[in-house]
């Protein structure tokens, strides 16, 4: 299962999660430029400097959104949790010129990645049988 709420994201670990990243200019939808990548960096809250998850997807044609995706293994970060845990994360374009947020910690706060408990997490084994 995932959810985004604004740009809040809700995973269960080993889950596949997926979304589109559009991103405009005062108003104006952003084309992105194939040669452009998109990039997406979740790091332990309040630590930028530990990044637990870095993956690039490289435009291929120009488009007006691109497609974010996270595979089972990407989303079993870090060891096994029986509570939800919070990371951050940002999305940034690397453009020849540089690269340019589009999501990320802004005036309302960080964008959260908050990683749920996969099924059989945090569960012992007296608590299974019956």
């Amino acid at each position: 299962m995932f959810a985004i709420d604004g740009k809040d994201i809700s995973a269960t670990r080993g889950d596949i999660v997926f979304f589109n990243v559009t991103a405009a200019d005062d108003g104006v939808p952003h084309v992105f430029q194939q040669g452009d990548v998109l990039r997406i960096k979740i790091f332990e809250k309040k630590g930028c400097d530990n990044v637990v998850l870095q993956k690039d997807f490289p435009v291929l044609e120009d488009a007006e959104q691109v497609e974010v995706f996270l595979s089972e293994e990407d989303t079993k970060i870090g060891e096994s949790i029986n509570k939800p845990k919070d990371y951050w994360y940002e999305i940034e374009l690397n453009t020849p010129s540089g690269p340019q947020t589009i999501v990320g910690y802004d005036e309302d706060g960080p964008a959260v990645f908050r990683l749920l408990p996969e099924g059989g997490e945090g569960i012992s084994k007296e608590e299974t049988e019956l």
